[in-house]
């Protein structure tokens, strides 16, 4: 279903005054209480985030919409007056700009907090402004669950269209594969629904692609079911553990996990006043022991480790676990991540990589402590099981680029906690380089699996790359420098380089103008089906073969954004629905505005 609102984007451009240079006056008629301004008690109220780094961060406004229809006016009036943009759920992202702007208008959508259950019970329906606690608190007296978040104020829209671990993935996959419908508010000027029979692209799309290339999602429609209390046991060991932790970590992955869908770990190594470096372990299951003092069998390999030095065990609901994971507010932050295949070898690559850490983390903690700084840092493996893997293919799959096929994998995050600005530089410059020695290690070991968590990566991790090397049903091999940082000049130069084009007449070069587009059939028959005009400005032509409608949109907008290595956004306008080609036109679009320096861009079934 699409639902298009025809002029009234008009009455909120008096109030959206500070936009891309354009001052205007104040109104309050369009979107009463809506709009927000610094010093004003709603603006400090919406720039409270979990970063400080995004909390510094200074909008000229922010807009706090309370309807579907209000996102549609604010979109439309925003890109009238080309005004720079972004969009805040939960605010949970660890740098600056992941969820807020400087001098633009960030669209608070913490008043889209509804949230509905079915009247079977099935279904939950949950407006993208709300945090996960908000829906446990709603769910838990209800005995139902969703597939949802760990953390209680993590925002329900980041982590869904990221992904999405929960304590239920096991069972059910990630929350990205259990939305039943996505309600979309699209810069065309639509409001769309996207689901498994409508709007089918969309749909893959959205699940695990970021969602931020397409439109602001307004409302979520969650598989709900049955649920209780949730079991936990979480022992500390001190590090040296790690020698008999790792190995029955691995085991309980690559044989536990997969015979109980219901239990859901992760392992976290630590630097704790007083205890030093330790090892914690978490533990969960859905289906908790009928006697106390007996824990699921599927654990018992990890329990039998000694040298705990204390543990916990706890039954409690949702809602309280995901408070018992809440971190304080007002801290800087840095989270980045990797991924490794479990296979030969991985076991002792997770066991040499942790002294890795241990280097940095002594460094870093120096460092603070010359300033009279305390500093955090963490090292977390999770995991990405085959049951979760296979869970993740219903639907026909997300855009995650995950298989069953490739195997397992382990999911490595960086995490550092400090107070003071004086220290980012050094943070991130040293988080880097620990990444890149993990990367390089496992690549050397063969065990590299090259997918970066969305939630969970930096601010200058090529996210995409991963999934751009995946051989992906929807789509299409990505050649030709998609996967290449934005610093390696030769992927902006050059004629073809994959085996499929590299053989192209020569002719197909010539066929490239400044001021068109051209969309051949196939890449053994070149040829321009289509043209589209572009901006006077524009200095590079294109050669685009194999479309594959939005599938191919995402893959292709997100890709060129890695490779670009660019946050700006130039000025495009949608085609109106029903353009002959529409996908084709907004997916040239879409190149126009992320990538103007593009040269070469080679797309091949």
């Amino acid at each position: 279903m699409r639902t298009s609102f025809v002029g009234l984007a008009s009455m909120a451009a008096m109030q959206l005054w500070v936009t891309a240079g354009i001052r205007m006056p104040r109104s309050d008629d369009a979107l009463p209480g809506g709009v927000s301004y610094p010093n004003s008690t709603q603006y400090a109220i919406s720039n409270n985030y979990w970063s400080a780094p995004q909390a510094e961060t200074r909008p000229a406004c922010f807009v706090t919409p309370k309807s579907t229809e209000e996102v549609f006016i604010i979109i439309k009036t925003l890109d009238s007056l080309s005004a720079q943009f972004t969009v805040k759920s939960g605010g949970h992202t660890a740098f600056a700009g992941g969820s807020n702007i400087e001098d633009g208008v960030t669209i608070d959508l913490a008043r889209l907090n509804h949230i509905t259950v079915s009247d079977d019970r099935r279904t939950v329906s949950i407006g993208s402004g709300n945090r996960w606690y908000n829906v446990s608190q709603v769910l838990d007296p209800l005995g139902l669950a969703v597939v949802g978040g760990r953390v209680s104020d993590v925002g329900v829209s980041g982590l869904i269209l990221g992904g999405g671990i929960s304590y239920f993935s096991g069972e059910y996959g990630w929350a990205c594969d259990n939305v039943r419908n996505f309600e979309v508010v699209l810069a065309s000027g639509e409001i769309v629904n996207a689901s498994a029979s409508e709007n089918m692209d969309l749909f893959w799309a959205l699940r695990g692609g970021g969602g931020s290339n397409f439109g602001v999602v307004t409302r979520f429609d969650l598989v709900a079911f049955e649920q209780g209390d949730i079991w936990l046991y979480n022992p500390i060991y001190p590090l040296p553990a790690s020698s008999e932790l790792v190995p029955a970590f691995v085991d309980l992955v690559l044989n536990g996990l997969p015979s109980d869908h219901d239990a859901h770990t992760f392992f976290v190594m630590a630097n704790f006043p007083g205890y030093g470096d330790i090892i914690a372990s978490y533990m969960y299951h859905a289906k908790p022991p009928l006697a106390a003092g007996d824990a699921p069998p599927v654990f018992a390999n990890m329990m039998s480790v000694p040298g705990a030095i204390s543990n916990t065990t706890m039954v409690a609901n949702v809602t309280t676990h995901t408070i018992n994971l809440s971190e304080p507010y007002g801290l800087r932050k840095s989270w980045s991540g990797t991924s490794v295949y479990l296979k030969e070898g991985s076991v002792q690559f997770l066991q040499d990589i942790i002294p890795l850490w241990q280097a940095h983390a002594q460094e870093l903690m120096a460092a603070a402590e010359k300033l009279n700084e305390a500093l955090s840092p963490l090292f977390v493996y999770q995991p990405i099981s085959t049951n979760i893997l296979e869970a993740m293919q219903k639907n026909g799959g997300n855009a995650l680029g995950l298989t069953p096929e490739a195997g397992p994998l382990i999911h490595i995050q960086v995490t550092t906690h400090w107070g003071t600005s004086e220290l980012d530089g050094l943070v991130e410059s040293r988080v880097a380089d620990l990444i890149e020695q993990i990367d390089e290690l496992a690549e050397d070991r063969g065990v590299a699996a090259k997918y970066i968590y969305m939630n969970y990566a930096g601010q200058h991790q090529d996210v995409y790359g991963g999934v751009l090397d995946q051989d992906l049903d929807h789509g299409i091999c990505f050649q030709a420098g998609f996967n290449r940082k934005p610093e390696r000049e030769d992927a902006l130069e050059g004629p073809p380089t994959c085996e499929c084009c590299k053989d192209l007449p020569d002719e197909e070069e010539e066929n490239i103008e400044d001021d068109e587009w051209y969309l051949g059939d196939e890449a053994s028959s070149p040829g321009p089906l289509h043209a589209v005009d572009l901006p006077n400005d524009r200095e590079h032509g294109f050669t685009i073969r194999s479309l594959h409608g939005l599938a191919a949109l995402t893959h292709l907008s997100i890709g060129i954004r890695a490779l670009m290595g660019s946050k700006e956004r130039r000025d495009w306008e949608v085609p109106p629905p029903g353009t002959p080609k529409l996908h084709e036109q907004l997916l040239l679009r879409l190149i126009d505005a992320f990538a103007p320096s593009l040269q070469h861009l080679c797309i091949c079934a």
